[in-house]
């Protein structure tokens, strides 16, 4: 990911402020992560879906933000360019 240097940042929510805290508790709980797969059957364009994954990180803020702390105070980061480096994509066998 690159970030440019004209980012802004923005004090949390107090949704955001409270995950923050329950994060500094027990920062390798998986709580909050959700994993998908999905099972593709037709062709499938690599390049197309890392444009379109590019397309909605520059939509969509919430996508490019990351949150830190200064100074102990906790504060949200929205960057604003994001590149991602590649689509992660495994193949399996199918069956015909």
């Amino acid at each position: 990911m690159n970030i440019t240097s004209s980012d802004y940042t923005y004090p949390l929510s107090h949704g955001q402020r409270a995950l923050w805290f329950l994060y500094q508790l027990a920062p390798k709980s998986a709580a909050y992560n959700t994993a998908l797969t999905l099972r593709i059957r037709s062709t499938l364009d690599v390049q197309v879906l890392q444009n379109t994954f590019q397309a909605l990180i520059n939509r969509h803020p919430c996508l490019r933000t990351t949150f830190t702390t200064l100074e102990g105070e906790p504060f949200q980061k929205v960057h604003q360019y994001n590149i991602i480096n590649g689509v992660r994509v495994k193949f399996w066998g199918h069956n015909t």
